[in-house]
């Protein structure tokens, strides 16, 4: 069993580093919408972290949020690199979101899920309001990353705008270096003591384990990636307004997570990814899009509750449900078959 999953993350990989760039070189569009999946996925995952310590935040947004201008006035105020701005983003992302977590993560459950949503709202008119930051009119004109070069050798080639590819890549490794630390987290004691909170604080805390920290601490991570998250998008675009992040983003991050599986590690990804891309492949009906979108939503919910990740699951209790079917036949039928005799 292990040794078929190491073999299914190999040809995934393969096909997502390698079969997609070289197929889709010159096609802008789709190496978009795989660049947006990628980040809306680390977004995903991060909301997933927070519910293995068992709160559910729907305030993200708010984080990605701060990564973007964060990043964007790094390069544009103190003229720093891209390269040194978008891990200080995340840095700054995670701090801030240590802040904010220590008052507000006294609340649990859906008073805290409320809490996240409101104060991602009040965030996002508080930047439109900032003419600091841009206002309302958001910040334009953005630099690009940078290339990195030793002498005549390029180590990380040029970033343009009509050349998707760099971008792909750098959106590849965000998702990839998220995956290896939250799978890594999850090996660890750390992730142990996420579990525990989940199951049973008092529990947890009559065993020594300072509950409160460590829920804050777990807050602060999933800030962290959603901040790079947030950095990368603004030099993505080169421009963003406060609108560009709504509450709705918020939204669709947490119901992403739950599509793909958020007991599961890469349930996150498989719901990002073909939620993105369901939505792009309904755009030709745009007026149908909507409903045809809620009601691939509505199956999963109600057919898989678990996630698409859990298909297995569903697949063993239809097979269960089938088999006591038939078992339930056959004994009616012996039945009748001794009444007859």
């Amino acid at each position: 069993m292990i040794q078929y999953k190491r073999i299914s993350i190999l040809i995934i990989l393969i096909f997502y580093l390698g079969v997609i760039p070289l197929v889709f070189r010159q096609d802008s569009y789709v190496l978009h919408v795989f660049i947006i999946a990628s980040e809306v996925a680390v977004v995903a995952m991060s909301v997933r972290l927070m519910n293995t310590a068992g709160e559910l935040s729907f305030g993200q947004v708010a984080f990605v949020m701060l990564g973007a201008y964060f990043s964007a006035l790094i390069v544009m105020k103190l003229e720093l690199s891209f390269w040194i701005s978008l891990p200080l983003a995340g840095f700054l992302t995670f701090l801030v979101a240590l802040v904010i977590g220590y008052p507000i993560l006294r609340l649990k459950g859906t008073y805290f899920a409320i809490l996240t949503l409101i104060i991602a709202e009040v965030m996002t008119q508080g930047a439109r309001v900032w003419k600091f930051i841009g206002g309302d009119e958001g910040l334009l004109n953005i630099p690009r990353p940078q290339v990195i070069a030793i002498g005549d050798f390029t180590i990380i080639p040029e970033f343009t705008g009509y050349d998707k590819l760099p971008y792909y890549f750098l959106g590849a490794f965000i998702l990839i270096l998220t995956i290896i630390v939250f799978w890594r987290i999850e090996q660890t004691p750390l992730g142990s003591i996420f579990k525990a909170l989940k199951q049973n604080e008092l529990l947890a805390e009559s065993v020594g384990i300072d509950v409160r920290w460590y829920r804050i601490f777990v807050f602060g991570i999933s800030a962290l990636f959603s901040g790079l998250v947030g950095g990368f998008y603004a030099h993505y675009m080169t421009v963003f307004y406060p609108k560009s992040f709504s509450v709705w983003d918020s939204i669709n991050y947490v119901l992403y997570a739950f599509i793909g599986g958020i007991g599961y590690l890469f349930g996150p990804i498989i719901g990002s990814f073909g939620m993105v891309w369901l939505w792009e492949f309904l755009g030709p009906i745009q007026k149908y899009q909507s409903i045809i979108f809620a009601i691939v939503i509505i199956f999963v919910i109600l057919f898989l509750p678990d996630g698409v990740m859990s298909v297995e699951i569903f697949q063993s209790r239809i097979k269960r449900f089938l088999f006591h079917q038939r078992k339930e036949q056959s004994v009616i039928d012996i039945k009748e078959t001794n009444g007859e005799m």
